[in-house]
């Protein structure tokens, strides 16, 4: 399958590749520059675990309560009081993310509805500020996705609005924007307005993974021609320093027919210990995969994410975002430490 992929990719990004397989740390220089973000989830204990054993490595924790619950703007979700103090305790802030999530499916109506109407857009707006206020979060997170390109502008209004009512009271916004590795050929056939949304957001979090779905072709879900490729574009319309790069910490296990499984990259590795299968290394995507049984996997394992990590260092990136806390193994964070920037030196915001 592996070739396959390779088939597909051009020459161009192979020469690329050539030069991060020779000398990838050295593009890193070891700075530790890159300010540390991971999210949390509650429905996985490991989640926790990585907070408490690894949290004092991070700047922020982000936690993941809060959705729009209808078309009018409301909020739905709970404060988790036991992992904001768990996080402070390890010297890392916590921003709360909003998403326009149903279920388990990104819902563009619902983006539609509330970012088209005056009210709604008003009362999501408020919605957030009483939770910031009430629980006194260290900043926002805002992931809109599958936002329909009609709404590129009511988007970015959007966010210029709720930025602005952030910053009067001294927190951040950070915005989770799709990776894409060229422009949209029409300004209109692309939701996301990156030159306005990085004048008014603190921080872009560029969601650089699931190149493959779980529905799609058997593949890397993060080549590193395609990651490098989305860096380029997002910093050639907003700095640099605002772009922090989301890194999945994830993989998907396939069938020789039908939908993959999502893994984390512990289970990965576990599986393959278990089943005997050799770990094999795809070149030009810089990602790991074994087959077992009749099954493909590709993950990530601390040697991949090292790879995007000397992008994000070379680029000059503002830092790192890893989706998702407790699916890593130990090595990654030894690997993490002489890139992410020390605690006592986090900013909140890059203005």
């Amino acid at each position: 399958m592996a070739l396959i992929w390779r088939i597909r990719a051009t020459a161009g990004l192979l020469a690329g590749i050539i030069l991060l397989v020779f000398a990838p740390a050295a593009w890193a220089s070891a700075s530790r520059s890159l300010i540390g973000v991971g999210y949390y989830v509650d429905f996985d204990p490991n989640s926790w675990t990585a907070v408490r054993t690894e949290g004092q490595r991070l700047n922020w924790v982000i936690t993941t309560n809060y959705v729009f619950a209808d078309p009018t703007g409301r909020l739905a979700g709970s404060h988790d009081a036991g992992i904001v103090s768990l996080a402070r305790s390890r010297g890392s802030r916590v921003h709360f993310q909003v998403a326009n999530l149903s279920g388990d499916a990104y819902d563009a109506g619902l983006a539609h509805a509330i970012l088209t109407s005056p009210a709604a857009s008003i009362r999501a707006i408020a919605s957030i500020l009483q939770v910031l206020r009430d629980y006194a979060y260290d900043g926002v997170v805002l992931d809109l996705q599958n936002v329909l390109p009609s709404d590129r502008k009511a988007f970015a209004d959007f966010v210029s609005d709720l930025a602005a009512q952030l910053h009067g009271r001294g927190r951040p916004l950070s915005l989770v924007v799709p990776a894409k590795a060229a422009p949209a050929s029409r300004p209109d056939a692309d939701a996301y307005d990156l030159k306005a949304l990085g004048r008014a957001a603190d921080w872009l979090i560029l969601r650089a993974y699931d190149d493959q779905r779980a529905a799609g072709p058997v593949g890397p879900l993060a080549p590193l021609p395609w990651v490098e490729a989305a860096i380029k574009n997002m910093i050639a319309r907003v700095p640099a320093s605002k772009v922090l790069l989301g890194i999945s910490l994830l993989g998907y296990d396939w069938p020789q027919q039908g939908t993959g499984e999502n893994i984390s990259m512990r289970e990965a590795l576990g599986r393959a210990r278990r089943g005997g299968a050799e770990i094999m290394w795809d070149e030009l995507a810089q990602t790991p995969y074994f087959t077992l049984f009749g099954r493909t996997v590709y993950f990530e394992d601390a040697r991949s994410v090292e790879r995007k990590l000397s992008l994000a260092a070379r680029y000059r990136l503002g830092g790192t975002a890893f989706w998702r806390l407790g699916c890593e193994t130990p090595d990654l964070w030894t690997m993490a430490s002489a890139y992410l920037r020390p605690q006592e030196r986090a900013v909140s915001s890059t203005r």
